[in-house]
């Protein structure tokens, strides 16, 4: 099988029940290289528990910022994401977005929760006075694919 280019050269992981089985050995399918942590200790792969409490950290900042309700940490988490890696350098003075797309990020970033206004799409006949706005309030919750936003 050809490794992927879009998947990590090296995975570093612990020695976790997770990585028994079929998602272990496709895994090292596609990454090829597979550092594993010392056996029975959980919590040895210092880079990814220290991502993971960035990720859990910036998820709660973006929630408490805007007074989220608890269901919607996913897209919080998304957001927090999407906006570090079109915003943080990586490698070679290339963000994570300019690596995989092999192009700079040309939307705006925003932060989760942010008041926006936006166009619900064509409207056939423009209700009202044709010079009132037509465009609609709303809060921003994540990007989706294609350079579009989700808003609530």
């Amino acid at each position: 099988m050809e490794k992927d280019s879009l998947f990590p050269k090296t995975i570093s992981s612990d020695r976790g029940n997770k990585w028994k089985g079929t998602f272990g050995v496709k895994v090292e399918e596609r990454a090829g290289n597979w550092r594993k942590g010392i056996p029975d200790r959980s919590e040895t792969n210092a880079p990814s528990e220290r991502w993971l409490l960035e990720l859990e950290l910036g998820t709660a900042a973006c929630m408490r910022r805007c007074n989220a309700p608890k269901g919607y940490w996913s897209y919080a988490a998304r957001t927090f994401c999407a906006n570090v890696a079109r915003d943080n350098t990586v490698r070679d003075g290339k963000t994570a977005y300019e690596l995989l797309w092999k192009e700079k990020h040309k939307y705006e970033i925003m932060p989760f929760g942010c008041a926006v206004q936006y166009m619900q799409g064509p409207q056939k006949e423009p209700k009202g006075d044709k010079f009132e706005s037509r465009a609609r309030r709303g809060l921003f919750l994540t990007y989706d694919r294609g350079g579009a936003i989700i808003v609530l």
